[in-house]
């Protein structure tokens, strides 16, 4: 079974070159890793560029701009999810 797996990302980066590392073993060629960089301000983008993955760059941090509805649930930083990820892959 093929995987796509999308992360948004925004002022990551000291944390998203960790988690793509982390990720990366458990796919397979046929699966896609993208991260989705949220008009962040840091060098989250130079990092992402340097790993092995697909990146989409937006300008500005249209994540709430784009929702539908008056209540937004926000996740945690990228930080604190790595212990999930090898039961999520």
């Amino acid at each position: 079974m093929n995987k796509s797996i999308v992360i948004p990302v925004y002022n990551e980066e000291g944390n998203i070159g960790n988690l793509i590392d982390k990720i990366n073993p458990f796919l397979n060629d046929n699966d896609e890793l993208i991260v989705v960089n949220d008009g962040s301000s840091d060098n989250t983008e130079s990092e992402i560029k340097s790993k092995k993955c697909s990146l989409i760059s937006l300008k500005t941090n249209k994540g709430k701009s784009l929702t539908n509805f008056d209540i937004i649930c926000k996740l945690e930083s990228i930080k604190h999810q790595l212990i999930k990820i090898k039961s999520q892959i």
